[in-house]
């Protein structure tokens, strides 16, 4: 399963591309994909992996970490991986 999550909020300067990749690293969550910044002041999340994991990932997000304050998290569902990150085989962060 794919998931694609855009997180509206004071989510930019936060830390919060940091929480979400320390988060899946900590947990040993089984997935690939990124976190990124997008100029439109949201965080985007791509991610990849079972039913299960990328629900505690989207819990997660919704929560956000300290600092943060999540307005909304739009959620959708992806049919094909996106051609942008084809090279990406972890769960990155990007710059």
């Amino acid at each position: 399963m794919i998931l694609k999550l855009i997180i509206s909020g004071k989510v930019q300067g936060v830390g919060f591309r940091k929480s979400v990749y320390s988060f899946v690293k900590n947990n040993k969550l089984s997935l690939v994909g990124i976190v990124r910044n997008l100029v439109s002041g949201e965080v985007e999340v791509i991610a990849k992996g079972s039913e299960t994991v990328l629900e505690v990932l989207l819990l997660f997000c919704q929560r956000g970490p300290k600092g943060s304050q999540v307005v909304t998290v739009k959620k959708e569902e992806l049919e094909v991986w996106p051609m942008d990150l084809i090279e990406i085989s972890e769960f990155v962060i990007h710059q």
